[in-house]
């Protein structure tokens, strides 16, 4: 993969770790604040607060995983094997890695995957 383009993509990467990690901590500290949002007394409004408080749950974990995945990338980067799809093993296209940095498969193998 050409270094400039490699460069690039490590800085998107990095600029989203650094945006991952200070989401997650807004959320982690409102989390400690109050578990539920206070909506009313009526079983209805606890069953919002309780929706809530999944949805919200749902996102944190969703905000983790990318985080992994971005961190898994710029391990790879360090090590030399960053770009390669981890089914097939052949080079991902370094345009689809430019746009979507943490992807770990080509467009071939995950079409597949998701049946397309």
């Amino acid at each position: 993969m050409d270094a400039e383009i490699l460069k690039q993509i490590k800085e998107k990467l990095e600029l989203k770790k650094v945006d991952l990690e200070k989401e997650l901590t807004n959320h982690s500290q409102k989390d400690g604040e109050a578990n539920y949002e206070e909506i009313g007394d009526d079983e209805d409004e606890n069953a919002q607060e309780v929706s809530n408080y999944s949805d919200e749950l749902s996102i944190v974990a969703e905000m983790q995983k990318h985080l992994d995945d971005v961190n898994k990338s710029l391990s790879k980067i360090e090590k030399g094997e960053y770009g390669i799809c981890k089914y097939c093993n052949k080079e991902i296209n370094p345009e689809h890695l430019l746009v979507r940095p943490s992807s770990g498969s080509c467009i071939d193998c995950k079409s597949t995957l998701q049946g397309e």
